[in-house]
């Protein structure tokens, strides 16, 4: 996974926003995650083991803080359904 993909640019969005934003992390997780590999459903992990998974991945996929924290969201709300 080493070479993922670099920043979409749809980071900043929701700077000025409160929290993060599901809808756009669902946006930025389906176009970059599946660059370096299969999508990975959001059940197959526990809602709190996202984040840690997302600390990770955040720099091989060069996402801002924000974005991280929007993706999180988006799949901490997806595992928990």
């Amino acid at each position: 996974m080493v070479g993922c993909a670099a920043n979409t640019g749809t980071g900043g969005a929701n700077s000025d926003q409160a929290g993060p934003s599901t809808a756009q992390g669902g946006r930025i997780w389906s176009k970059t995650c599946m660059r370096c590999h299969s999508l990975r459903p959001a059940e197959q992990f526990e809602p709190d083991e996202w984040p840690v998974i997302l600390a990770h991945m955040r720099s091989r996929a060069d996402l801002t803080k924000s974005q991280a924290a929007d993706v999180a969201a988006f799949l901490q709300m997806m595992a928990s359904r």
